[in-house]
Formats: structure tokens, sequence, C-alpha cells
């Protein structure tokens, strides 16, 4: 019954969609919301709110479909034409090595890590057994960046979280308005922060929005 129900919103919400209705279909995705993986759910929103003009909220869904459990090549697509309507600089374009990792490691799915590691020591004890690998010290440096993606998961990634800014959102010197304003970073952009109360967090990427801005502004994910 389930599986009838969720094949006749989907043939409902792609007539809304191609009448380009979107507000009507945005709104009979949201009542749907239990019919589908989150990741699915996120894609379809995502791509509505782009068509609706909202490209930060668009932004927000389609990056956290690609980080949840949906990856397909539409996702991909959809979230490469919204970068291209924001026209922002974005982490992937930092010439900072620092802003690329975590903009790499972030986009992970949190099972990706996991899985390289797996497959790169299976490939490792491949090696070893058939005798191509002998030296201990070659076998200790390949196992060092075998476990690598989960290091870098464990120690970097699973300490921030990523956000995209949905409203205007000033950048302050500390933790309060009462600290001196650096700057006001663009609705859409993406930025790597770190916890701090319910009010505020620390950018802490790029490095040239390291600051202060309030987590209402954001979308976290």
């Amino acid at each position: 019954m389930q599986n009838n129900n969720t094949t006749d919103l989907l043939k409902s919400l792609e007539e809304l969609y191609l009448a380009k209705d979107y507000g009507a279909a945005r709104k009979e995705l949201l009542e749907s919301r239990e019919l589908f993986s989150p990741g699915i759910f996120h894609y379809n929103l995502g791509t509505i709110d782009a068509k609706k003009g909202n490209f930060a909220a668009g932004r927000f869904h389609l990056e956290k479909a690609l980080k949840g459990d949906f990856h397909d090549v539409r996702v991909v697509n959809n979230l490469e034409q919204v970068k291209e309507k924001l026209h922002l600089q974005g982490l992937s374009q930092s010439t900072n090595y620092y802003d690329q990792i975590l903009d790499q490691a972030t986009s992970w799915n949190s099972l990706l890590p996991y899985s390289a590691t797996l497959l790169l020591l299976i490939i490792l004890l491949l090696l070893i057994r058939k005798k191509v690998i002998q030296h201990i010290a070659v076998i200790l440096i390949l196992g060092l960046v075998a476990v690598t993606p989960v290091m870098l998961e464990k120690y970097l990634v699973e300490r921030v979280t990523s956000a995209i800014v949905l409203q205007p959102a000033p950048r302050y010197e500390g933790p309060s308005a009462i600290f001196d304003k650096l700057s006001t970073i663009s609705v859409g952009s993406k930025i790597i922060i770190r916890e701090h109360d319910e009010k505020w967090v620390l950018v802490l990427a790029p490095q040239s929005l390291v600051g202060w801005v309030k987590r209402e502004k954001l979308g976290t994910y």
C-alpha cells in the first residue's frame, strides 16, 4: 500500500513540477515527508526550492541529500547548477589547503571513510600475501595511508559541522553582537563551523570567514 501511495505521490509531484506549480509541489512534498527516505526527500525539496528561486535553501537540501543516503548524478548536477546561480567563491575554489581538505571531507557520506579504509586494507593484505610488498617500512607507510580516511573522519569531520547560510549572517570577532562586526557572510555560502552554544557558532572555514555568527542564520547538516 505504501509503495502505491509513493508512486501516486511521485506522479502528482511530477505533474505539479511540469506545470511549474512549485508552491503546491513543495506543500504536497512536505505533507508526505514520511513516505520518502531522507535523501530523496531533501533532493526533491532542494530541486523545488531552487526552481522557486530560493537558491540558498535549494543548496542546503541538495547538500543534505548528497551527504545522506541519495547518491545520484541528478543531485550533483542540480547542486552544481545552484552553485552557479549563487555566484559565490566556495570552499572548493579556495586556495587554502585546509579549506580544501574540510570541503572534501565534510562532503562524504559518513560510511564512505570506513569503506575506503576497508578496501585499502584488503588491497594491502593481498599485496603482502602475494609478496609484492615485503619491506616492513613500506607496509607501515601504506598501512597509515589506508587508515587515513577513518582518522580524518574521527578526528576532524566528527568535530565540525557543515552549514549553508540561509540569511545574511553578520560575522563578529566574538560570540556576541557587542564584539566588532567583521563582515556579512553571503546567503548560500557553505561554511564549516564548530558548535559553541545555542545561539552562536564559530566559523572555521573558509579561512577568510573565520569568526562568530548566529546559529539562527544557518542550516546545518
